[in-house]
């Protein structure tokens, strides 16, 4: 009996041994999780634990606005008319990258008004202005808003255009007055959601491009295009 004591010893030494020799399996299938599993984007560079792999996108001019840690959305424009920015929506569409139209109000060049100043009354405006037209003196009557009762003058791009006008005008004792409009003009962004501005690259960024070549891209908070 003692032989066969021995003889389990020595088989159980054995069997031990060749486990204790096998290569890991635990390892093998976290290499394959890796490999095969979607890689971690990082927005701005998209760049994998995989340099070789690394996704090429062009420089994102960076807003301060906003956490570092926050969903960023991406910005691109500006286009002068809707019909580019759609345009390009459609493009972006066609990558299934979405992206919605925004309108800014931005300032635009400022008009130069020649105008008398309100009346009291609109009797009073009423009368200048008969004054004005029996002298052949092209005006026009304000009838609403803040200026209403003024007479209009004249519109001008040109200041010194308007300052000539105004000269002429006063030195004929007509009490002319010179003010400066201010204009705002729309401009168009596509917007672009955190889920998607990740997909945008170098190739869908040129293919709208090709057509605007002064399209920027930006990456920034979400709300800047209000807070801008």
């Amino acid at each position: 009996m003692r032989w066969i004591a021995i003889s389990l010893v020595v088989i159980n030494l054995a069997v031990a041994g060749w486990y204790l020799w096998q290569p890991s399996a635990a390892p093998e299938a976290a290499a394959l999780q890796t490999k095969g599993g979607l890689p971690e984007l990082t927005f701005g560079n998209l760049r994998t634990e995989r340099g070789s792999d690394a996704l090429d996108i062009p420089t994102l001019t960076t807003l301060d606005n906003g956490s570092p840690d926050d969903p960023q959305c991406a910005f691109i424009g500006v286009f002068a008319d809707e019909s580019n920015a759609q345009t390009a929506q459609r493009r972006l569409a066609a990558l299934e990258i979405q992206s919605e139209v925004s309108v800014v109000e931005v300032p635009d060049e400022p008009l130069w008004w020649v105008h008398l100043e309100p009346a009291s009354t609109t009797a009073d405006a009423e009368r200048r202005l008969r004054q004005l037209n029996e002298r052949q003196i092209d005006s026009f009557l304000v009838s609403e808003g803040e200026f209403r009762n003024a007479i209009s003058l004249g519109y001008f791009r040109s200041r010194d255009n308007a300052l000539t006008l105004r000269d002429q005008l006063q030195s004929s004792d007509v009490e002319a007055q010179l003010r400066e409009i201010q204009r705002y003009r729309a401009t168009y962004w596509l917007t672009i959601q955190p889920e998607h501005a990740a997909m945008m690259g170098e190739g869908s960024l040129s293919s709208i491009r090709a057509s605007q070549p002064d399209i920027e891209m930006r990456e920034a908070d979400c709300g800047w295009l209000q807070n801008a």
